[in-house]
């Protein structure tokens, strides 16, 4: 009697066991992917010292502001450029800021392609944005760039442009993103 009742506590307590060794994996398993998807997914949002400078030099009489036009990616990762826009014009108006490609240079190479690779994985951006700003507002929109994976090393220019109302007519100078891929 003695043994079926050690040998059935000792099924109980193996059991037992095994059931809080799965909930530990599972937790764990559910931790390390919820850090990888975080690591992967792009910033979307600017950071508060980017917002500082492009609000100073709006506040300094800037239409457009573009402190930082040029930064690193990782392939696989993502980077947030910060574009302020000071509406100086009489009322409200419809503010739209395209990007587009421009030219690429190959990592180590010395002259410059006109045209982005025609195939495989490019960096990738939001080709346009539109935005209603009243008159003397002042307005930080964010522009999420990713180079997926495969991506050639080198730097891809992208050219953005701000123009208003219905005519796209320009708004300030024209400007330009340089994304260094490595």
């Amino acid at each position: 009697m003695l043994k079926k009742r050690a040998a059935l506590e000792l099924s109980i307590n193996f059991i037992v066991i095994i059931i809080i060794s799965l909930v530990v994996l599972g937790m764990g398993i559910y931790l390390v992917n919820r850090f990888v998807s975080e690591a992967s997914d792009i910033k979307e949002e600017l950071d508060i010292e980017t917002e500082k400078q492009i609000m100073g030099l709006l506040s300094s009489g800037d239409r457009v502001a573009f402190p930082i036009n040029k930064k690193t990616i990782a392939k696989g990762h993502g980077e947030v450029f910060g574009l302020g826009i000071f509406n100086v014009l009489e009322g409200e108006k419809t503010f739209k800021v395209e990007l587009a490609q421009g030219i690429f240079v190959e990592k180590g190479a010395t002259e410059s392609d006109d045209t982005w690779p025609s195939s495989g994985p490019v960096p990738i951006f939001i080709a346009s944005r539109t935005r209603v700003i009243e008159e003397n507002e002042q307005v930080v929109l964010s522009i999420p760039v990713k180079a997926p994976v495969g991506t050639p090393s080198g730097t891809y220019v992208i050219n953005v442009n701000v123009k208003y109302d219905t005519d796209n007519k320009e708004y300030g100078t024209p400007q330009k993103i340089y994304v260094i891929v490595s």
